[in-house]
């Protein structure tokens, strides 16, 4: 039996169990939400309804809620959105009921300073005018922003992403010669090939959606503002893409729909050529978060079990990917730090010596409690035996047959270290450069401690800097 019949079979006990949870955490809401005192906070209004925002995360939360109000009563010719302490909230509509069905508007409003673990009441109080409805209008210039970020769309480019300008830092994320971001492509598989469904094995077929110009509109209200991009894939299919940054919020929300697909045996992905030097991919995996190595930039996937064919950085997630700094090994030239590598899945080598594989034991703990995926070897084992699977190996230890190795691949290297190695104290070497398919640029360097909190070091006078 192929083992992805097991998992199929799971789904509908999955699907039982998601509804089942929904439907309790709904329950238990309501009941709590009934017992909240609403009527005698310091912003309560005479009139009008209360809306009770719950935050079940343990830090606070500022972000946008929408909610479904009746217009009735008090309500029927207009309203405002106020907070308990009586200040009044920026709001805008999103959705309006048809002419035949009893009269409501869903608006969009900002929660500011939700307490972690706990709720903050809004209210719903008659006002003389309706909030805002802003609608789409044609957006020559492709601009959107707030006080954190500005986005820039280009409609020639298919309406992908030509900047995310970060205005606090002063710094361009997108690398515009490498293409725009948010680019959906369409990647051709290997229709025949004898693996399990979560295989990937790619053709090198592609086709994107910025080979061809867009549509793109723009809403700006005073809660968001959105950029709608109309586009297609010749033959393929049609898209829709928004953009929306919200006010007072350091986010900006990406979606992409896809409809009347007319294809076959494709990989859909989008692509962000971010300028992130020195950042490493994060990944909600099912049971932790784990740092992987990053992309090699080619839209190139081949997997087979546990081997990554393609070389390419390529993981599953949960729930989210994060892109940004991850624990690194610093690279210092005596006090001065001139660079750092982030670590990905590596491997951890030492002697037989107990002290040694006790330094081990703490190194990997601390590289697990970050996300790091990391295990221990010895030197007498083969520690290149699974490449694809870790991509760093990190040799501890004076006697250590494995750095004895490293050494000979690197000459000149191997001049520097009888001067670390006379301080008395453990040396470290590290394999800094992925060694997949045999063709990775191996430099190894060494540092007189053994700091296991904040790893850093040496980089010797005889290697090139790059």
């Amino acid at each position: 039996v192929s083992s992805d019949v097991p998992f199929l079979d799971l789904l509908a006990g999955y699907r039982e169990a998601l509804e089942l949870a929904s439907d309790t955490e709904e329950s238990a809401l309501a009941y709590i939400g009934q017992r909240v005192d609403t009527a005698s906070g310091r912003g309560a209004p005479k009139d009008g309804i209360a809306l009770v925002v719950f935050n079940g995360l343990n830090w606070p939360r500022t972000d946008v809620c929408r909610a479904r109000i009746e217009l009735q009563e008090q309500l029927a010719h207009g309203f405002r959105i106020t907070a308990d302490n009586g200040r009044r909230t920026p709001c805008q509509i999103v959705a309006r009921s048809n002419e035949d069905e009893t009269p409501w508007v869903e608006v969009a409003f900002l929660a500011t300073d939700v307490p972690g673990l706990g709720y903050r009441t809004f209210y719903v109080a008659p006002g003389r005018e309706m909030p805002e409805a802003p609608s789409f209008a044609p957006a020559d210039e492709g601009v959107i922003e707030n006080r954190f970020l500005r986005v820039a769309a280009d409609a020639g480019r298919g309406g992908g992403l030509t900047s995310l300008y970060a205005k606090r830092l002063r710094k361009e994320f997108v690398r515009q010669e490498a293409g725009a971001a948010n680019e959906l492509v369409a990647i051709g598989e290997k229709p025949d090939r004898a693996m399990a469904p979560w295989e990937l094995w790619t053709t090198g077929e592609v086709l994107r959606s910025g080979e061809g110009a867009a549509k793109v509109e723009g809403l700006r209200g005073r809660v968001f503002s959105q950029l709608r991009v109309t586009n297609a894939i010749s033959g393929k299919c049609k898209l829709v893409q928004e953009v929306t940054l919200y006010q007072g919020i350091a986010r900006v929300d990406l979606r992409t729909t896809i409809s009347e697909y007319r294809g076959e045996h494709e990989l859909f992905a989008l692509t962000f050529p971010f300028d992130l030097p020195g950042a490493a991919p994060t990944f909600e995996d099912r049971f932790a978060t784990v740092v992987r190595r990053r992309s090699q930039g080619r839209l190139d996937f081949r997997t087979h079990e546990e081997k990554n064919a393609s070389h390419c950085g390529l993981g599953a997630a949960q729930n989210w990917v994060n892109v940004g700094p991850c624990p690194s090994l610093s690279i210092m030239s005596g006090k001065r730090r001139v660079g750092s590598v982030p670590l990905s899945p590596c491997v951890v080598v030492t002697p037989s010596d107990l002290r040694d594989r006790a330094a081990a034991r703490v190194l990997v703990r601390a590289l697990l409690s970050r996300g790091v995926t990391c295990t221990h070897r010895l030197d007498t084992e083969d520690p290149e035996g699974d490449p694809e699977a870790c991509a760093f190996r990190i040799s501890l230890g004076r006697k250590n047959a494995y750095s004895a190795k490293l050494l000979q691949l690197s000459p000149e290297a191997a001049l520097g270290w009888p001067n670390s190695m006379a301080s008395g104290r453990g040396a470290v070497s590290c394999c800094v450069a992925p060694t997949q398919a045999g063709n990775g640029r191996r430099y190894p360097f060494c540092s007189p401690t053994r700091t296991t909190t904040a790893a850093s070091a040496d980089w010797p006078s005889c290697l090139p800097r790059r």
